[in-house]
């Protein structure tokens, strides 16, 4: 059935009627407007006749004669007047559903009556009564189908032995109820039922009857075995055609076959029985709802629902069905024709949906109330799950998962989906080059005052919790490990029905005004960037997290890259429910794609960069000290990396042995077994300065640049060719050009103070001359 258009009252005031002579009239503010709808159609969708929008504001005043003795009172949607109780406005924000609003006597502060206003979803489409009534519908519709399924494809067996149990309390029912009203209101299960009328199933019935011999058109044996031998005969001795074939009689009536089409099949009593289980549930709920006066809105709903169950068994069709003795749910027709087909996947959905508790189900539509942003959360929740079990292969992991999501207690089978609980999905998967391990995490959170030598999950700052964390490590390490090792990295996903449009909350601009303007905003508390703010704040203060997006349900989606990757990066995705299931969910399913690739390339800049960064951190913090010497302007701008650049300690025995050093711009090692070692470090080849200490001297000054680092091996031979000083006691040297450095002047360093040195000559002072290797900042403090 087409919706209804929005009728929109005369005037831009909306005037109420309340108890006898007292109205309420409702003003939009700005461009916030207000809609009536007839009785028949606030009959028909289960609405109140009076509606405003969700996101806009509104002013109230009563008016009448007693209207100074009375205000408002709703949620904390009513804000009434500090100097007239009667006046006020109303403001939604994001309360979608009915709004129950009580009429108080300020006198006494009793309510003698209460009055609904309906508060219409906008997001989702422009007409905002296909959004609210179609989308709000195909949300707790995609749940349901989600849950039943996953009840369906677990053989379980609580789905066999859990009953339903009318007498748990009102709330309890309203989760149920909800859930099976969530496919028996979509057209696809209406279609169905008219497709089955339209062109049922039937069967060729086998009839004798007694009929006049002059009326039998066809003869068969059965004919001819009475024409001979039948009772109560005529004589036809008259007739000379039949004297021919030697009767003379014939009689007067002959027992016939007729074949008769019948729609009374196996499968159309199950069609039947079907709908009467369907009524029988909705009448069992709607009597509970109608014992308590908070769910009288959910009895309307329960009647409504009941109506359009019984017109469908008030067709002449079903008046010719017997009722079922048996369930033949194996029968191909049940299973392949259309119409039947879609009747029979909602009836195993409804025996399990009708025992189905859903304690987060409280949030979403308590007593009337659409919470379409809680269900917009939870609806993407499934939206993420199906995600990521298709991305990470986790079907092998469906039992363990399903188990995370559901659990079983003396009331039933409980959906553990609930807003502010955490809920976790794991598995497994190899991806040829790497196998990765997943967690989905709804509502995890992460402690805040975290500290890096912890090496735990956690938040630097306060406490934090994403909506939705997908956490992904190379499976050689568990959990605990991999976020030890720094090889884990979380990417965090929030909910935000409330954005229309994420340009909305980043700014471009550089112009002055404009800023200013913002700033002047967030002085009053009105942060425009607040969504993609809190993205930073996941970003930046939960550890090892690779980025950060919202999902909200727009148009647009935007993506920031920190670097030259996927990760890390901020952003926004952009998801909806359809009828069409067309949700925009392939941006971020795409993304997701990028994400795995990523993860599985050992040689991509993050990793590199979280294992440079992880060996950089657990080394100790090196000490500051005011005298650490200045790196002159070339060294700065290359960004030296002190701790990384190596300085070579030498030894000089004698000033003829500088000399030569000196003179020829070539220092030169012993290769033997003390230094041979030395040699093949890396440190040492990749030394860039030659610190020389000398004979009889505690501290070194004498600092020199290392032009090659080539690994030259001389003969001593070549080395006695080459004029030096004393006669050489080894057969090879190694050799390293240098040239005098006076990027630092007046150098003193205390070698001695040196772990290296003190290693290497020991207690007994033996082989002083044995090179060593330090760091560059520790040569620049020592001195």
């Amino acid at each position: 059935m087409a919706l209804p258009a929005m009728q929109k009252p005369d005037g831009d005031t909306m005037r109420i009627p309340l108890a006898e002579g007292l109205f309420l009239e409702i003003t939009p503010e700005g461009k916030s407007c207000v809609n009536e709808i007839s009785d028949f159609y606030a009959e028909e969708y289960g609405e109140a006749r009076f509606q405003l929008f969700e996101g806009h504001t509104y002013e109230y005043e009563l008016i009448g004669e007693t209207a100074k003795r009375y205000t408002l009172r709703a949620n904390g949607v009513v804000i009434p007047s500090k100097r007239n109780a009667s006046r006020g406005r109303i403001c939604p924000n994001i309360y979608v559903g009915r709004l129950m609003i009580d009429l108080i006597l300020i006198e006494s502060g009793d309510s003698p009556y209460s009055f609904p206003l309906e508060v219409i979803a906008t997001k989702f489409d422009q007409k905002a009564d296909k959004s609210y009534r179609e989308n709000y519908r195909k949300m707790l519709e995609d749940i349901t189908d989600k849950c039943t399924d996953l009840m369906m494809l677990v053989n379980t067996p609580v789905t066999q032995k859990v009953e339903t149990d009318y007498e748990q309390d009102s709330r309890t029912t309203y989760q149920r109820f909800c859930f099976v009203k969530s496919f028996l209101e979509i057209a696809d299960f209406e279609e169905a039922i008219l497709r089955i009328i339209a062109n049922p199933s039937n069967t060729w019935n086998t009839t004798e009857v007694i009929r006049k011999t002059s009326q039998i058109r066809r003869v068969n044996r059965s004919v001819v075995r009475q024409l001979s031998s039948g009772s109560q005969r005529e004589d036809t001795s008259g007739l000379v055609h039949l004297i021919a074939t030697g009767l003379s009689s014939v009689p007067s009536h002959i027992l016939s076959v007729i074949n008769e089409e019948s729609t009374d099949t196996a499968e159309n009593r199950f069609i039947k029985h079907v709908l009467h289980a369907f009524l029988n549930f909705i009448e069992e709920c709607r009597a509970i709802f109608s014992k308590d006066k908070k769910f009288g809105y959910a009895a309307m709903e329960a009647k409504r629902l009941s109506e359009k169950v019984n017109a469908h068994l008030a067709h002449p069709f079903f008046h010719a069905i017997s009722p079922a003795s048996s369930l033949k749910l194996n029968s191909p027709l049940l299973q392949k024709r259309s119409g039947y087909r879609e009747v029979l996947n909602r009836w195993l959905q409804f025996d399990l949906a009708s025992r189905l508790i859903w304690q987060g189900g409280e949030d979403v539509y308590d007593a009337g109330k659409r919470d379409i942003a809680t269900l917009y959360e939870y609806w993407i929740f499934f939206q993420l799950y199906d995600l990521v079990v298709e991305k990470f292969n986790l079907e092998h992991n469906k039992s363990e998962n399903f188990n995370r999501l559901f659990k079983e207690d003396e009331s039933g089978l409980s959906l553990r989906l609930k807003s502010g609980k955490e809920l976790i999905i794991k598995g497994e998967t190899d991806f040829v080059s790497r196998n990765l391990s997943v967690r989905f995490s709804y509502n995890r959170t992460f402690k805040g005052g975290s500290k890096y030598s912890d090496k735990k999950a956690g938040s630097i700052t306060t406490t934090l919790c994403p909506d939705y964390t997908l956490s992904i490590w190379p499976s050689s390490f568990n959990e605990t490990e991999a976020e030890q090792q720094d090889v884990i990295v979380h990417i965090h996903f929030d909910a935000k029905y409330k954005i229309q449009n994420i340009q909305d909350q980043y700014t471009e601009t550089e112009n002055r005004e404009e800023m200013d303007a913002i700033e002047t905003e967030e002085r009053k508390g009105n942060f425009k960037n607040v969504d993609i703010l809190k993205m930073h704040a996941y970003k930046d203060a939960i550890r090892r997290t690779g980025g950060a997006y919202i999902l909200y349900p727009g148009s647009i989606a935007k993506r920031f890259d920190g670097f030259h990757e996927v990760l890390p990066g901020l952003g926004a995705f952009t998801i909806n429910p359809s009828p069409n299931n067309k949700t925009g969910i392939s941006g971020l399913s795409d993304f997701l794609d990028k994400v795995i690739q990523h993860l599985v390339n050992r040689t991509s800049q993050r990793e590199r960069m979280v294992n440079s960064s992880s060996i950089i951190i657990n080394e100790p913090a090196a000490e500051y000290l005011t005298q650490f010497r200045r790196l002159p302007h070339a060294l700065e701008k290359a960004k030296t990396d002190l701790t990384q650049t190596y300085v070579i300690v030498g030894y000089v025995k004698s000033a003829e042995h500088l000399n030569w050093c000196e003179k020829n711009g070539i220092y030169n090692f012993r290769v033997d077994d003390a230094t041979h070692t030395l040699l093949a470090q890396r440190k040492f080849v990749a030394a860039k300065y030659l610190l020389l200490r000398e004979f009889g001297k505690s501290e070194a000054t004498l600092l020199y640049s290392i032009k090659s680092t080539s690994q030259q091996i001389w003969s001593k031979e070549r080395l006695r060719h080459q004029g030096y000083p004393s006669e050489p006691s080894q057969d090879h040297y190694f050799i390293v050009e240098i040239e005098p450095c006076h990027d630092w002047e007046n150098l003193s360093v205390p070698f001695k103070d040196f772990e290296e040195y003190q290693v290497i000559t020991g207690s007994t002072h033996k082989r002083l001359g044995i090179p060593f290797v330090v760091t560059l900042d520790k040569v620049l403090r020592g001195s």
